[in-house]
């Protein structure tokens, strides 16, 4: 046959001496005539060239060679089980299934999943599982393979639905057969239109420091492209056991793209999650900086920050991750957007890429300081308990229980920090500090001072420590979004006996203490290891945060990234928006928003306390509550309450939670629309009379873009009091 290489395919020839009807050998062709349909196991016919099953696990053989090329089938599935096309199959037995045989079997599964499954010498492996899109359970699809060998390395075996690839998969330690052939895992499932031809890709380009492990890779311009959506590839020539691993990478649209570090390849050649292990850093579809974890298989999120200021789908970006034996830290255009420790690492040291889409590019790949760095005692503090190390402008604690004191006092002020965690630890700012000695760390015999920091319950908090007690002052929760991972910017302003303490610019406590501590100490502290701080700041500003504006509510209100552009013609804005809030979180924070001394403020609350069963009722006092408080905090204040539009997911699609928000919008209009200034946003997000969930980041969330109808209708509901 047409390149078909039998010395490859490993088959074995037998010469047959045949008589018959007194005819001699030299009177016969010496071959073996085989039937059109040969089953194997179970049963099938054909009939007019439609191939049917007629009972359980049937496997058939359909007559002529398949090496190379590709072989197709359109398969109406009864969506009863694994049904597919097999090929590349050898086998020395008359009758099988799988044991005893070797072949690959592309199918779907009853679950509508595209699968790639390889059976050999009996014992069978996963090659790739994809679900499939617009699955149609009882009807026809196409299942098409095409499978070629790149040199004497491996086969590339591409595999379509419907005319859609589901699968790229390199077999290092391919199969040889030429048969192929239908298997059904139940009766009725029928086939038809099945066909080889010696039609296939062009053979892909071995690149030398490039190992694709699946979809697919070209080298372009001294780098390297994704030519195939999910494609994944390692770097043989570079490892990273601490030490930082950069790129830069340019993006072709919305896609998870960058980065992978910590790879185990488990002896696999082609994967995509399963059966491997690694790290993966990357730019998310959304914009967003994303650190997760494939264990074998299993995925987990690490860390996300907000959108990269100035992201675009298709702009370049330098990616960078440096990990040392504490901590992975992550890097975007020189900027550290994430830590993380993890408190089960992974041991392994490979590297590589690994992009959602077509034409994304990596240039400028490098490896450097392979072993752990070398660092250096902070500048300017002493350490008084545990260890911290500098690395630049970093400082990260490497022992449990650390804490350092900065070498100037400071009376009353102003100190600042930015901070990442890596766990869900209790780590910040330390005041006031006042000790006998030079070490210690809380709870001891003249030891003092307050403790402003995120917690283990992920909430912020200020302590105060005095000899063996320690009292909590004030405490707030944080956003449901909160990551460990991410770096947030904390700051305590603390003057006579009042303590003001900030994150990100937004107020969370704000505590008056009756007889305050008088330590002139500060530091910063650390219950664990890999914490890092870095843009240590002090001065002597008592003055809180002013803004002309301040936004505060659940996280419509948090996500809403561009408000300070958004709404610059109010002024200066503070977004002390909270995800996961409702209105009972805020009946307690009328001070914190007071204490901007704002002359607008917006609240956008209630969705959340549907979701969670509040009555509309509840929600409409409390909402009152909080209303009237900030009415008597700023009597001159504009105040403006958003009403709540439908969201696409989570529950909040049910027409029983959005005939609440229709109930809660009335209510709000109805309460409160003579004494505050009431604006609608219940129809931004219908478009022609339906619902337009195109404008939803995800299941609840807008997109930045689409702020800007809520941006619109806000100016305008104060137009007439805005400052010309």
């Amino acid at each position: 046959t047409s390149g078909y290489d039998k010395t490859k395919a490993g088959l074995q020839y037998v010469s047959v001496d045949h008589t018959a009807g007194g005819k001699t050998a030299s009177d016969c062709f010496a071959v073996t005539v085989r039937e059109k349909l040969a089953v194997k196991s179970g049963g099938m016919t054909e009939t007019d060239g439609i191939y049917t099953s007629t009972a359980a696990n049937s496997l058939a053989l359909i007559g002529g060679e398949f090496y190379e090329g590709t072989v197709r089938a359109e398969m109406y599935s009864t969506n009863t089980g694994d049904n597919g096309i097999v090929f590349a199959l050898s086998s020395a037995l008359s009758g099988f299934w799988e044991i005893g045989a070797s072949y690959y079997f592309f199918f779907i599964t009853e679950t509508g999943g595209a699968y790639l499954g390889k059976v050999h010498d009996g014992k069978w492996s996963a090659l790739s599982y994809t679900e499939i899109d617009r699955y149609v359970a009882d009807g026809y699809h196409e299942l098409k393979c095409e499978r070629y060998f790149v040199g004497d390395e491996y086969a590339v075996i591409r595999c379509f639905v419907d005319g859609t690839l589901y699968a790229t998969v390199r077999d290092y330690e391919p199969l040889h057969g030429t048969d192929y052939g239908l298997r059904a895992a139940s009766s009725g499932v029928r086939y038809k239109d099945v066909e080889t031809s010696e039609e296939k890709s062009d053979g892909e380009q071995i690149m030398d420091g490039l190992n694709i492990r699946n979809g697919d890779f070209t080298s372009v311009d001294d780098a390297f492209m994704a030519a195939a959506a999910n494609s994944l590839a390692s770097l043989p020539d570079k490892n990273l056991a601490y030490g930082t691993l950069s790129v830069k990478m340019t993006k072709n649209g919305a896609a998870d793209d960058g980065i992978v570090f910590g790879l185990d390849e488990g002896g696999l050649h082609s994967y995509w999650e399963s059966g491997v292990s690694y790290y993966f850093f990357f730019i998310s579809n959304r914009g967003t900086a994303y650190l997760g974890k494939v264990n074998r298989g299993a995925w987990s999120w690490l860390g996300e920050s907000q959108t990269i200021p100035g992201y675009s789908e298709h702009g370049e970006y330098e990616i960078k991750v440096v990990r040392t034996t504490t901590s992975i830290m992550c890097y975007i255009d020189g900027v550290m957007c994430l830590n993380y420790r993890d408190g089960a690492p992974l041991s392994g040291s490979g590297v590589g890429l690994r992009a959602g889409r077509a034409g994304v590019k990596y240039a400028d790949i490098a490896v450097e300081n392979e072993s752990e760095y070398e660092f250096t005692a902070p500048e300017g503090f002493t350490i008084a308990s545990g260890e911290f190390v500098q690395m630049e402008s970093m400082i990260t604690s490497t022992r449990n229980k650390s804490l350092m004191v900065y070498e100037n006092t400071l009376e009353s002020g102003t100190v600042r920090v930015k901070m990442n965690s890596g766990s869900d630890t209790n780590n910040g700012i330390a005041v006031r500090i006042k000790a006998n000695g030079n070490t210690f760390y809380e709870r001891e015999t003249g030891l003092s001072y307050y403790f402003f920091h995120i917690s283990t319950t992920k909430s912020a908090r200020l302590l105060r420590f005095e000899h063996q007690s320690a009292k909590v002052c004030e405490e707030v929760g944080l956003s449901a979004g909160y990551s460990s991972a991410k770096e947030y910017e904390l700051k305590v302003i603390f003057d006579g006996d009042r303590i003001m303490c900030y994150i990100d610019g937004a107020m969370y406590i704000d505590y008056t203490d009756p007889s305050p501590l008088s330590g002139t100490g500060i530091g910063l502290r650390a219950s664990a290891s890999a914490v890092v701080f870095r843009d240590f700041e002090v001065n002597e500003v008592c003055t809180p945060d002013r803004a002309d504006a301040v936004i505060f509510g659940h996280s419509h209100a948090e996500l809403w990234e561009r408000s300070a552009t958004d709404l610059a013609a109010l002024g200066k804005v503070a977004n002390l928006g909270v995800g996961g809030t409702s209105t009972i979180h805020w009946l307690n924070r009328i001070k914190h928003i007071a204490s901007y001394d704002p002359k607008y403020v917006v609240m956008w609350l209630g969705s959340n306390d549907i979701a969670a069963g509040v009555t509309v009722d509840m929600i409409v006092e409390r909402a009152a509550t909080i209303l009237n408080g900030l009415r008597a905090a700023l009597p001159n204040a504009k105040i403006v309450l958003f009403t709540e539009f439908y969201q696409p997911g989570g529950g909040r699609d049910s027409e029983a939670y959005r005939a609440k928000i229709r109930d809660m919008n009335a209510e709000y209009t109805a309460r409160f629309g003579s004494d505050f200034i009431v604006c609608d946003l219940f129809d931004i997000v219908i478009k022609d009379g339906v619902f337009d969930g195109s404008m939803f980041r995800d299941i609840y969330h807008l997109n930045n873009k689409d702020y800007a109808p809520v941006t619109q209708r806000l100016l305008a509901a104060l137009a007439d009091y805005i400052e010309k």
